[in-house]
């Protein structure tokens, strides 16, 4: 695999995590808080943004799908998780 896959597969990972992170949070959807949907995501989208480089542009776009896909579909992003463990 090429670096920038890699950093785009490491930010995957970190999206997922992060995505359950945001599921488990107690103050979820509370604005106050920083714990809306729409925060976490300007926030990723920041990283993107502010990327200096193709592999921090890499990494932030992972996580961007990462998180996406953990919340949008996490039976599939767990056994996709699994297979990345595995191939690892």
């Amino acid at each position: 695999m090429s670096k920038t896959t890699d950093h785009y597969g490491d930010g995957c990972r970190a999206g997922h995590f992060l995505a359950q992170a945001w599921l488990n949070n107690p103050k979820r959807g509370d604005s106050s808080a920083g714990g809306t949907l729409q925060h976490v995501m300007l926030d990723i989208a920041r990283k993107l943004k502010d990327a200096s480089g193709k592999k921090e542009e890499a990494r932030a776009s992972g996580e961007i799908v990462g998180f996406c896909y953990a919340i949008e579909c996490p039976e599939h992003a767990a056994k996709c998780l699994e297979a990345d463990a595995r191939r690892q």
